[in-house]
């Protein structure tokens, strides 16, 4: 069950001193962020989790072959699958699940669930550059 929430901004988001999560779940909201902060974001959330932990990101996904879109309208930015995976893994995490939602209408983006683990190369709190 949920124990805690905290509102913060992801940017100045930190695992609390003493806390280790089994989950730290992101949905529809990293499209908010830059790249270097959504790479910032997830190396400290791995940092936060309790051994087996796992991030979660669930997000809408761009087609491959636009890469990605950026909605001046909201100031999002609609990320392809290829591009969400080298981010995951500049932040060190590598992808142990990955489900599409299935049922959406035609016309609008893929979304897709990817949960996330630290990479095996790099021990539990180091990031791989």
């Amino acid at each position: 069950g949920v124990r805690r929430t905290r509102a913060v901004g992801l940017q100045e988001w930190e695992p609390a001193a003493g806390d280790a999560y089994a989950a730290v779940w992101a949905q529809w909201v990293l499209l908010y962020l830059t790249d270097d902060d959504l790479v910032d974001f997830l190396r400290r959330a791995a940092r936060g989790l309790q051994a087996g932990g796992a991030v979660v990101v669930k997000e809408s996904v761009a087609t491959e072959g636009r890469g990605w879109y950026a909605d001046a309208s909201d100031a999002s930015v609609t990320r392809s699958d290829a591009h969400f995976r080298r981010l995951f893994e500049r932040a060190g995490l590598e992808v142990t699940r990955c489900a599409a939602q299935p049922g959406l209408p035609r016309g609008v983006y893929a979304v897709k669930m990817y949960a996330l683990a630290p990479a095996a190369s790099s021990s539990r709190g180091q990031t791989v550059a």
